[in-house]
């Protein structure tokens, strides 16, 4: 990576280019994702909070990230969403 990148008028490449070659898309958004929903949840102790900002920052991050990057934007949305559903039924069976 060269400081030409930093230069061009196009960031993106020069800040995710690098993560996401060495992990891969969908690795990379598992590690935004628990990233943030780890310290919400240890934080309030509830899960439904840190889901929630997870999905909002998903839905932002479509908009935010260029086309090749998106798969980072839908990984954070499923497993925000796969986290919902799981505490969903968790309430409603176990409690």
């Amino acid at each position: 990576m060269s400081l030409d990148c930093w230069f061009s008028g196009d960031i993106h490449p020069c800040i995710f280019a690098e993560a996401t070659g060495l992990l891969g898309e969908l690795t990379f958004g598992m590690f935004v994702t628990a990233i943030v929903i780890v310290p919400i949840y240890a934080r309030t102790g509830d899960i439904i909070l840190p889901s929630t900002v997870m999905a909002l920052i998903a839905f932002m991050a479509f908009t935010v990230l260029p086309g090749q990057l998106v798969g980072i934007a839908w990984t954070m949305m499923f497993m925000s969403l796969a986290l919902a559903i799981f505490m969903t039924f968790y309430k409603a069976v176990i409690s």
